[in-house]
């Protein structure tokens, strides 16, 4: 695979090469698309909307077993992510 990141981040590899955090480019690639896969994946925006409410001191009680959907969206993700790795 051959990518363009452009002279900004070639830099930014470049830099963290020679700081030592990351030993070759394709490990800073890979950790930025860790990043990346953990933003688009792990977005809840109900669960979002819920912790902006209670930041705004708008609470009120929450759902009967909203933990448990929590924990069950949770399991999902893990299962889905679970496959497309194995992938």
């Amino acid at each position: 695979m051959t990518i363009n990141l452009g002279e900004h981040f070639e830099r930014m590899v470049a830099d963290l090469i020679t700081c030592g955090r990351f030993q070759n480019q394709s490990e800073v690639i890979r950790a930025g698309l860790r990043l990346l896969e953990d933003g688009e994946y792990g977005y809840d925006p109900e669960l979002e909307a819920e912790l902006a409410r209670r930041l705004e001191g708008r609470t009120k009680p929450l759902p009967k077993g909203f933990f448990i959907d929590i924990k069950r969206r949770g399991h999902q993700r893990l299962q889905r992510e679970g496959l497309k790795r194995a992938a």
